[in-house]
């Protein structure tokens, strides 16, 4: 049995390529415009999305999109759609939401850095609830400004202890 690939020309293919780009295009406009999701930060790049503009400077990246967008604003990097929350009032919303609204499962494989194992997302349902009320009603505005003199005595203790009076290091390196 023989397949005739005559069809297979690049004219055919510039026309389903363009055809599949098209409707990627329409497909964008007709959420922004009819959706009440928060609003989306749109790439003519489909599957890289944002990436290179978040992959060169992550905090430019979120305050670019607070700016242009507000406070909450969707960005697809890698294919991925990821929605930002960039005001501190929206930290107590997004911790105590039902897992079935934000999905902090998905949430976990990103912050495992910071909690760690068996931390937050990665601890059993009852565990994960009780860490998560502490969170929500701990990392404010408050309880941040308060912990600043502990970095800095912490930070100021490491440093002496590794450089005395002075020096250079890759701080990175360090990590």
């Amino acid at each position: 049995m023989e397949i005739d690939l005559a069809f297979l020309t690049w004219k055919n293919v510039g026309i389903v390529v363009g055809t599949l780009y098209a409707i990627y295009l329409v497909n964008a406009l007709a959420r922004k415009l009819f959706s009440k999701a928060p609003p989306v930060w749109f790439s003519m790049v489909p599957v890289l999305g944002t990436l290179v503009s978040f992959g060169k400077n992550p905090v430019n990246f979120l305050v670019d999109g607070r700016h242009k967008y507000g406070d909450i604003f969707t960005a697809n990097i890698l294919g991925k759609k990821m929605t930002f929350m960039t005001h501190p009032r929206m930290h107590k919303d997004f911790f105590m939401r039902k897992d079935t609204e934000l999905s902090p499962r998905e949430v976990y494989k990103f912050v495992i850095p910071v909690f760690g194992r068996g931390i937050v997302y990665d601890a059993e349902p009852a565990i994960m609830s009780q860490q998560l009320k502490f969170v929500a009603t701990g990392l404010n505005n408050k309880n941040f400004q308060a912990f600043v003199p502990l970095f800095e005595k912490e930070a100021s203790e490491y440093f002496e202890r590794k450089f005395g009076a002075g020096g250079e290091f890759e701080m990175f390196k360090c990590l």
